[in-house]
C-alpha cells in the first residue's frame, strides 16, 4: 500500500478548509441554508460563485480551487496518483508571481508554499 506523505494530508486537510469556508458563505446568504440538503465540494463551489457573482474573487482562486478539488477526487478514489507532486506544482506556480502572494512570498520547500496557497485561498474566501 502506497504510503500517505505530508504532501497528501495537506491537500486532503487544505481541500476540508476551503470547504469549511464555502459552507460559511452559503450558511450567511441563505435564512435556510439546510434545506439545500447535502451539498458536495463542487455544488458549493457553484452556490458561492452564484452568490458572489459581483465580487468574484480572481480567477487564479477558483482555478486553483478546481485543482485542488480534481486531486482531493483523485486522491480518493485511486490508490496511486500519477505524478503527484507535478500537480501539486500546478497547483502552486500560479501563485509565485501573484498579487497576493509577493508581499509576503510563498515559503520554501513545497509543502510550505502548498499551506501558503490554502492560507491565501481560505483569506480571500472568507473576505468575499
Amino acid at each position: 500500500m502506497t504510503q500517505i506523505n505530508n504532501e497528501t494530508l495537506l491537500i486532503l486537510r487544505g481541500h476540508l478548509l476551503i470547504e469549511e469556508q464555502l459552507q460559511k458563505i452559503i450558511d450567511g446568504a441563505f435564512q435556510n441554508p439546510n434545506a439545500l440538503g447535502n451539498l458536495n465540494f463542487y455544488n458549493k463551489q457553484k452556490i458561492v460563485k452564484a452568490i458572489k457573482g459581483n465580487i468574484d474573487p480572481d480567477p487564479l482562486v477558483w482555478d486553483s480551487i478546481n485543482k485542488i478539488r480534481k486531486l482531493r477526487n483523485d486522491l480518493a478514489h485511486k490508490i496511486e496518483i500519477n505524478d503527484l507532486r507535478g500537480r501539486i506544482d500546478d497547483i502552486i506556480a500560479p501563485w509565485n508571481n501573484s498579487d497576493y502572494i509577493a508581499p509576503f512570498g510563498l515559503g520554501s520547500g513545497r509543502s510550505a508554499r502548498l499551506r501558503s496557497v490554502f492560507s491565501f485561498i481560505c483569506g480571500i474566501l472568507s473576505s468575499l
